[in-house]
């Protein structure tokens, strides 16, 4: 069972000043929508301001109560010797930088759609030197060993440097037997393929880039229509693959508290 134990964390919330211009226009907008209001009849006044409470009261909590995911701890160290290609790594972020993180991306759209959300995901990628990567679409730049240099998108990460210095972060690895199905050779095809992929200019988020990986080398089937809409609790969806897929319990490698 993957979803078994609810841990409440609290949020943290870290604000620079250009930050605050947006709650600034937010704060403007809301006040003449308010003055709006005011002027319509008292009934409507008074359901507005009821469905105003109650849908904080269910954004507070769906946003401060995270299923915790997993109760085996191991240090990313420990388990880097047990990890294949094909090995998920999935991220929770609990401090959130930006206005736009906040009220846009994990109060008001993952809360509603998903009982327990990520933030980001990435596969482990073995290569033949026996090397421990993280391949990931990432909005931040960071080195990539694939391009030789600092870039946002599509990027293959050295695992150790990846958790030295993460803060505020819980990040588990679901150990698959996805490296018995993968063609390492088709995978290394998708790999460079994407490899000079920015973040917005083309449109490969976390979760697009790693099932299009998938999906690329026959083992996974993107179904929708709109395959940005993809989330990253998707790809713990056995019914999407084309192999036989055994996802193990989850490991916390990296833990905020």
């Amino acid at each position: 069972m993957l979803f078994n134990d609810i841990h409440n964390t609290k949020l943290i919330l870290k604000l620079s000043f250009y930050d605050n211009i947006p709650i600034i226009i937010i704060i403007i907008i809301i006040y003449n929508l308010i003055k709006l209001f005011l002027n319509s009849k008292t009934k409507l006044k008074t359901i507005f301001i009821i469905i105003i409470f109650l849908i904080i009261l269910y954004l507070d909590e769906r946003a401060y109560t995270n299923k915790k995911f997993s109760i085996i701890k191991k240090n990313f160290n420990e388990i880097k010797s047990e990890l294949n290609t094909g090995d998920i790594v999935m991220f929770r972020c609990y401090e959130l930088t930006s206005i736009h993180d906040c009220a846009i991306f994990k109060l008001l759209l993952l809360p509603f759609i998903q009982e327990t959300y990520f933030s980001h995901i990435g596969m482990i990628y073995k290569d033949s030197k026996g090397n421990i990567n993280i391949l990931e679409s990432n909005l931040d730049s960071h080195f990539c060993n694939l391009n030789k240099k600092k870039k946002n998108g599509t990027m293959m990460l050295d695992y150790d440097n990846r958790f030295k210095n993460l803060k505020n972060y819980r990040v588990h690895v679901i150990k698959t037997n996805l490296y018995k199905f993968i063609n390492i050779n088709k995978l290394n095809e998708s790999i460079i393929k994407y490899k000079d992929y920015n973040f917005y200019e083309n449109t490969i988020y976390c979760v697009t880039y790693i099932l299009k990986l998938l999906e690329e080398n026959g083992l996974y089937k993107m179904n929708k229509m709109d395959k940005s809409l993809y989330l990253p609790i998707d790809i713990l969806d056995k019914s999407n693959y084309n192999c036989d897929i055994i996802f193990e319990e989850p490991i916390t490698i990296v833990d905020i508290n």
